[in-house]
Parts: structure tokens; sequence; C-alpha cells
């Protein structure tokens, strides 16, 4: 399924994605994630977020964090509610790493919580590897995946 990527920093406003004030997201990214990421991608050239489209539709959002150096950055995924357990997840990972939006780094990392099942699955479908076998002292696992092993289209 082609994906559209839409660069949140460009939104007059948060509207078209207000189904990630949902309370399944806002508990994992935080309430004020929206608004938050929105003000500070359009100031600080090594943090972006997408909007992530298909037939129209926006079904979920992607956001990077690069390193200084950008050869290491750690993202975040939301799935529409509507959308989750389909395997968007996944498929939207896999388009975005294919993508010259994922350059330069050659590491992405996740921070995902112990607890959180399906995005566990989501990016172990996707080829990210666990780092360690037991989550971190705050429940979290981090989860790694080498870019030069991402067919770029």
């Amino acid at each position: 399924m082609p994906y559209a990527f839409t660069p949140l920093s460009t939104l007059a406003n948060t509207d078209p994605i207000a189904w990630a004030r949902d309370h399944s997201t806002t508990c994992r990214l935080g309430p004020n994630y929206l608004d938050t990421v929105q003000r500070i991608t359009r100031t600080d050239i090594n943090r972006n977020c997408w909007m992530v489209s298909t037939q129209g539709e926006v079904i979920g959002l992607i956001d990077v964090e690069k390193s200084e150096g950008g050869s290491e950055a750690w993202i975040a995924l939301a799935v529409h509610p509507s959308f989750r357990n389909r395997g968007h997840g996944r498929s939207i990972l896999l388009s975005w790493l294919g993508t010259p939006m994922a350059l330069p780094p050659t590491t992405v990392s996740a921070g995902i919580e112990a607890d959180h099942l399906a995005s566990i699955r989501c990016f172990r479908a996707a080829g990210f590897t666990p780092t360690t076998l037991l989550p971190d002292h705050q429940g979290m696992y981090t989860f790694r995946k080498l870019l030069s092993a991402c067919p770029r289209t």
C-alpha cells in the first residue's frame, strides 16, 4: 500500500490528526505530544515528524529525532486506532525506512514499553531487534535496526 508522508511542521493546526489525542495514544506519547512535537519540528533541524496517509486518509504519524552527527536516530510511531492490528505499523516503518527521508542515520532505535506487545510485534516484523533481554529501569525495551540493511527507493 503506498503511503504519503507530510511534514507535521507544515500544518496550520493538528486537526487532521486529532485521533492521536485518543487515550491509548496519549498514555504512551503524552497528553500534549502533538502540539509539542509540531512546535519542536519547526525549530529543530534534527527533529522531524510526518503525518502518514493512504488513499487520502491520515492513518498514522512517524516522529524522528536524529543525533547531532546524524548517524543515529530515535523513532516513534503512532497508528490511527481504526487502522491498528492490520499491519499498517510495519508497512509504514518499512516504507519510511526505504525513503530518502530516512537518511542519513545508519542506525534507528525505538524505545518501547515492555507491556506494549503490539508495538513490540510491529517493530520486530519491520526487522528491529531488541538490544537487551530485559527491559530497563523504566520498563522500556530498546529496539534497533541498521539502515544499511534497508533497500532505498
